[in-house]
């Protein structure tokens, strides 16, 4: 609400009036000059408003927070439905027991683009089993649509991302930093991760049904080559920003994509170079588990269970642990519910459950100070 008295706060009528006995305007002042900005004061305190620029930055960083946190927000919202969803079809998959048809082709090529090898199983399926991917096509369809929606180019997140340079351009580096690192690895990450965990398990599908294939003897001929860079990417992506579940996840990924090349090689020496890799990779997610319990759930027994595939030459799909589920729905629980966020000094935004003096980021296990 304007009163005289608010007014009176920010111009000091007295230089623009004639005021009267009580301090109400009568008349115009001949050598009115409206105050210049730098004499403005604040209403409530009576503080000179020189920085009016420092409060339209304080706005900005306002809504960037504000942003960052509904992205996370409705990020978990689809990525739990769909996690959840693909955990259960990979336990249905693997109680569903496959035809023994006639119609399976003496050489099966599964090469090229991930989609290229996803598209020659899929040809494969329809015509031995037909109806039996059907849950999981449609589940990495809309995971793909997903994707695609949250790639930086999209003029949603371009529109923040814009928002973000005006922001350095006032000195504010530490926020967008923290901010493009949020858009595009962390909801990124976590969706292609599921990406191909998904293409994993249709390998590891596909292997199962071939021992029913008649023609007896099918030769299968495979190039892992995009799905293994992929796993690469996501792996030295979540390095470069501090992401330490992901990090684990990559390798648990890389070592399953080794373990179904390896199963299907029929070179010796490849076989021992894919084994190598195979536990040099384990190794590697495992030092994480084992450095930073809190922050790669269920992954532990997840990667030990890649080594025991390795000693009885099997591969089977690793099914996201229910500790894993459970982390990822709290989250996002307490993502809805909570007012309060912190950053760690890599930027990562997060909510936290209980107070104290000092607690650990869970993406990357560094303390900070409430």
């Amino acid at each position: 609400m304007v009163t005289i008295e608010t007014m009176d706060a920010q111009m000091r009528m007295v230089r623009h009036y004639r005021v009267d006995d009580k301090g109400k305007p009568v008349s115009l002042r001949d050598d009115s000059v409206l105050a210049s900005a730098q004499d403005f004061t604040c209403a409530t305190c009576l503080k000179l408003m020189r920085g009016i620029a420092r409060y339209r930055r304080l706005e900005r960083q306002a809504l960037l927070g504000e942003s960052a946190k509904k992205l996370i927000v409705l990020a978990n919202r689809v990525y739990v439905p769909l996690a959840n969803e693909l955990s259960f079809i990979v336990q249905f998959l693997s109680q569903l027991n496959p035809q023994v048809n006639l119609n399976w082709p003496e050489v099966i090529e599964i090469g090229g683009t991930r989609w290229d090898q996803v598209s020659a199983m899929r040809d494969v399926v329809n015509q031995t089993n037909y109806g039996r991917w059907d849950a999981i096509l449609d589940l990495r369809e809309r995971i793909e649509w997903h994707r695609r929606l949250i790639q930086p180019e999209v003029d949603t997140i371009q529109n923040v991302q814009d928002l973000l340079k005006k922001t350095i351009a006032d000195g504010n580096k530490r926020n967008l930093s923290s901010v493009i690192a949020l858009l595009q690895t962390k909801v990124l990450l976590q969706v292609n991760a599921l990406l191909v965990s998904l293409d994993i398990a249709l390998l590891t599908d596909f292997s199962t049904l071939l021992p029913k294939a008649r023609p007896s003897k099918v030769t299968l001929n495979l190039d892992m080559q995009a799905i293994e860079d992929d796993c690469v990417w996501l792996i030295h992506e979540a390095i470069s920003h501090n992401r330490l579940f992901y990090q684990a996840e990559g390798y648990l990924y890389l070592a399953l994509a080794h373990a179904f090349e390896r199963k299907h090689s029929l070179s010796l020496g490849r076989r021992e170079t894919l084994a190598h890799q195979i536990r040099e990779t384990v190794a590697r997610g495992k030092a994480i588990c084992h450095l930073h319990p809190d922050q790669t759930p269920g992954l532990l027994p997840q990667l030990d269970s890649v080594v025991a595939m390795l000693n009885k030459s099997t591969v089977h799909t690793v099914i996201t642990s229910r500790e894993r589920f459970a982390a990822i729905s709290n989250m996002a629980l307490e993502l809805q519910e909570s007012e309060k966020w912190y950053h760690c000094v890599h930027g990562h935004l997060f909510t936290i459950a209980e107070c104290g003096d000092g607690h650990l980021c869970p993406e990357c296990d560094a303390h900070f100070e409430l």
